[in-house]
């Protein structure tokens, strides 16, 4: 028996943290982070290698103090040699498989009951990641085990990250078409812009933006892309003919491409909810894509074609199971293409293609919103998770 922390004593949690692809593995962890500190009263400490992206998507955040606590989570810079530790916790997360140093594990061995060590792992809709959920890898040397826990689409899967209230204040900011309108404003949206199709846009460097921007061009009604600084910025300043900044902004055509400041985490879900469709990546933005319960393409971390493809279909066969059959071949081909899966590039036609389709496609992405919902969430669960590792 482990035994769980004393009643009345917060259960205490590190979570680790190597930035890889700049903004998703830092705010994947936060999340976590900050959900388990605010909504389940842990004593959270979040050791990150890389300040600077947590700075740009979470207020509050300076990224040049090594220790900091924001929004009820210690932060702190995860730095080689690591720091001795005044406690180990009752918990280690160790996020998407990044190596913890062999000093906190020598730490770990020494605290009694030893503490239980979760990998948080990436989201996968392909079927085998409910075989791996919640199974365990004894360590080679000592006598710890580490369990692997995964995001996911169905119950065989801890669900996906989604505070208390995201729902409910995603409803509320839409009960009006005025409060997209205000937020977009602020943002610097011209009142002719508010008009147009609203398009979000968040990718990797490889997507195909040169050839969407030209379908755009050419669209028969006017398209608004909005997209942060420091994404396809080739693309972007080759377009506005100048160096990318916040603020700037391009007519040419039916599109305009106004640049945005990265925003931070509660905006960006304001902007998802405030478009037409959302275009996200990797794992963070495409899952508040979902919550947002409007219409999305994703673009996939950048791997061998076969790999991406093999995770764009098992997710794509989840997602349009509930659509109407003749919405399946528009969508998939569009997706496909934009992960650069099938060769061609996006054109008018094809962008024409999901635009006809966007009213029912709305509808579509309400019912699967709510499919998700009635999983749960991904950190309430692993909290229990926790918990019973604990009382083993």
């Amino acid at each position: 028996m482990r035994g769980t922390p004393s009643r009345g004593v917060s259960l205490r949690v590190d979570v680790f943290c190597h930035v890889i692809d700049n903004y998703g593995d830092a705010a994947v962890c936060w999340r976590v982070a900050r959900q388990l500190a605010r909504e389940h009263a842990a004593r959270v400490t979040l050791w990150i290698d890389h300040l600077a992206p947590l700075h740009k998507i979470v207020r509050g955040v300076d990224a040049h103090h090594d220790t900091q606590e924001v929004e009820g989570v210690l932060l702190r810079k995860w730095v080689e040699p690591f720091p001795p530790l005044a406690e180990v916790p009752d918990a280690v997360l160790e996020g998407f498989g990044c190596r913890i140093p062999d000093a906190y594990v020598a730490a770990m061995l020494k605290k009694t009951p030893l503490p239980a060590w979760i990998n948080l792992e990436y989201l996968s809709a392909e079927q085998w990641v409910e075989t791996c959920h919640g199974r365990y890898s004894p360590h080679a040397f000592t006598s710890l085990k580490k369990y692997f826990y995964f995001p996911g689409f169905t119950a065989g899967t801890g669900g996906l990250i989604r505070e208390h209230g995201l729902l409910t204040s995603r409803r509320h900011f839409r009960r009006a078409a005025a409060n997209a309108d205000a937020f977009l404003r602020a943002l610097g949206v011209g009142e002719r812009d508010l008009n147009s199709d609203r398009v979000s846009l968040f990718c990797y460097p490889s997507a195909p933006v040169d050839s969407l921007f030209s379908a755009w061009c050419d669209a028969h009604d006017p398209v608004l892309c909005l997209v942060p600084e420091g994404v396809a910025e080739d693309t972007v300043s080759a377009f506005i003919r100048r160096p990318v900044r916040a603020g700037e902004r391009e007519t040419r055509g039916a599109l305009t491409v106004q640049v945005l400041p990265m925003l931070p985490q509660d905006d960006y879900d304001r902007l998802l909810w405030s478009c037409h469709l959302n275009f996200v990546r990797g794992e963070d933005s495409f899952v508040r894509a979902q919550w947002a319960a409007s219409p999305f393409v994703w673009h996939l971390y950048p791997q061998e074609v076969a790999a991406r493809h093999a995770k764009l279909e098992a997710f794509l066969q989840r997602y349009l199971a509930g659509f109407p059959a003749d919405m399946h071949a528009p969508i998939r081909d569009f997706s496909l293409s934009w992960n650069g899966i099938r060769p061609g590039n996006i054109t008018a036609a094809s962008w024409y293609g999901v635009r006809k389709l966007m009213r029912e496609w709305g509808k579509c992405a309400e019912e699967w919103e709510e499919t998700l919902t009635a999983r749960g969430d991904f950190t309430s669960d692993l909290f229990e998770f926790i918990n019973a590792l604990l009382i083993q």
